[in-house]
């Protein structure tokens, strides 16, 4: 018995351990991704990555979906950042913990939509509410990949009561009003 709990504590720390080393991998490197023609994904970025991702893709918009924090540094570098480079910042703050209405997400629609491409859509670990945006965005283009943006491949995790479940259940709620039009 005492072997079995042995392994058990093992088993479950080196997947802790997985996991923490998954989750690190796409935060350092920005959780960055192509999603369709001039539409890109990401987590918040930095000054070690911000540039990089720049210099290879020339954003013309970034939409922040965490809305403007004046008071935080990674707001203020990234408001700098696209001063001085001429990027078009847009600031719309949504939670990934609150299921969304139909007019605000009708609302990103629009702003992706029609925004400067290339754009640049991210929250704080571009997992749930760029998840929401990218999938709401590819839902009105009739894009079949619309439900992957949604994923695990992106760090949202829905399971077990976790409260980015709103994600989910907004973008089904935006599908579910859109049939019945």
């Amino acid at each position: 018995m005492k072997k079995l709990i042995k392994i058990l504590i093992t088993l479950i720390f080196s997947l802790l351990i997985l996991v923490l080393m998954w989750l690190n991998i796409i935060r350092y490197g920005g959780n960055f991704h192509k999603i369709t023609s001039g539409i890109y994904r990401s987590a918040q970025l930095y000054y070690y990555n911000m540039p990089k991702f720049y210099n290879k893709y020339h954003f013309k918009t970034i939409l922040n979906l965490r809305g403007a924090h004046s008071d935080k540094a990674w707001y203020v570098y990234e408001r700098n950042f696209c001063k001085k480079h001429k990027i078009t910042l847009i600031d719309y703050g949504i939670s990934a913990k609150k299921v969304q209405s139909i007019k605000i997400m009708k609302q990103i629609i629009q702003i992706i939509k029609y925004a400067k491409k290339p754009i640049l859509i991210h929250c704080k670990s571009g997992a749930d509410r760029t998840g929401l945006a990218t999938s709401l965005y590819l839902y009105s283009i009739k894009n079949k990949n619309y439900s992957k943006m949604l994923s695990l491949k992106y760090g949202h995790f829905p399971y077990f009561s976790s409260p980015t479940k709103a994600m989910d259940i907004s973008l089904k709620k935006f599908i579910k009003a859109q049939s019945q039009l």
